[in-house]
């Protein structure tokens, strides 16, 4: 996956498919034939396993419990979400909502569990909101999120809900079964999210016309109530302040070794600066 002229890894693996249902009874129609197509004989590598949940409580459990079965029976679970969602309230669960923050907290120590390899596919009208919980100095809450940010009817998923995971296992390519979903749907990936953070920082503070000014700024703070403002001393400071403010490789170390859970980050700090000139 390329992101601003960046290589990512799109490495995954997966041996099953867990599909956790918060639809009421009488819209679940869909959702049984889709279930039932994906687990036709042969058609997908690895089972499809569906759970039909019905009150946030319950979902978050599920999340739990299979936190658990990750390090226990050795489970790498792609997670489907199968439900109504609100940009406001969250995810629906049977009839009530649980907040779009708490869910990806949720789906943070599950992605933690698995050493960031968790694949989330919200089949839910706005479930891209999951990434409101997304914070750079915490853990992220997927490795990769397929979701849409508006609405999405009952069809479009009948459509393509199933040539989406059968490309995923055939060409082993997140960018190909992307293109089997299409708009509303986005794809967010994590290394991703952490490049334009990283990228937006430097542009902000660390470089050019910025980077001048925050060097001055701290001069004056150097040598303010100061007799040592010589020329020479002024020239000596700006030489190591010069030095020691550019960005490096610890900035992008100091992110990445928490966001992404100690997975190699697929770019470094010179990559990022290339991408600025």
């Amino acid at each position: 996956m390329q992101k601003a002229g960046l290589q990512l890894d799109t490495s995954f693996g997966a041996n099953c498919i867990i599909w956790l249902c918060g639809m009421l009874d009488e819209e679940k129609g869909p959702t049984g034939r889709i279930v039932e197509d994906l687990q036709t004989l042969g058609r997908l590598p690895v089972p499809v396993r569906r759970y039909d949940v019905h009150a946030p409580e319950g979902l978050l459990a599920e999340l739990d419990a299979l936190r658990t079965a990750v390090g226990t029976r050795n489970i790498r679970p792609i997670l489907h979400l199968d439900s109504h969602g609100s940009k406001e309230l969250g995810l629906k669960v049977g009839g009530d909502f649980l907040d779009w923050e708490i869910l990806g907290l949720a789906l943070r120590e599950l992605n933690v569990a698995m050493g960031n390899n968790l694949l989330v596919v919200g089949g839910a009208c706005h479930a891209l909101f999951t990434i409101r919980s997304v914070d750079f100095h915490s853990a992220s809450p997927f490795f990769s999120l397929f979701a849409p940010e508006e609405e999405v009817t009952s069809g479009f998923l009948e459509d393509r809900v199933v040539p989406f995971y059968e490309e995923l296992f055939a060409a082993g390519s997140l960018e190909a079964a992307y293109e089997k979903l299409g708009p509303p749907f986005m794809y967010e990936h994590c290394e991703k999210l952490l490049a334009v953070v990283l990228l937006r920082h430097i542009k902000a503070g660390l470089l050019g016309k910025n980077l001048k000014e925050r060097r001055e700024r701290l001069l004056t703070e150097i040598f303010q109530g100061r007799g040592d403002s010589a020329p020479e001393a002024l020239k000596a400071a700006r030489a190591f302040l010069k030095g020691g403010m550019r960005p490096t490789q610890d900035l992008v170390d100091r992110y990445a070794s928490t966001f992404l859970c100690g997975r190699p980050c697929s770019f470094d700090v010179d990559q990022l600066l290339a991408l600025l000139k």
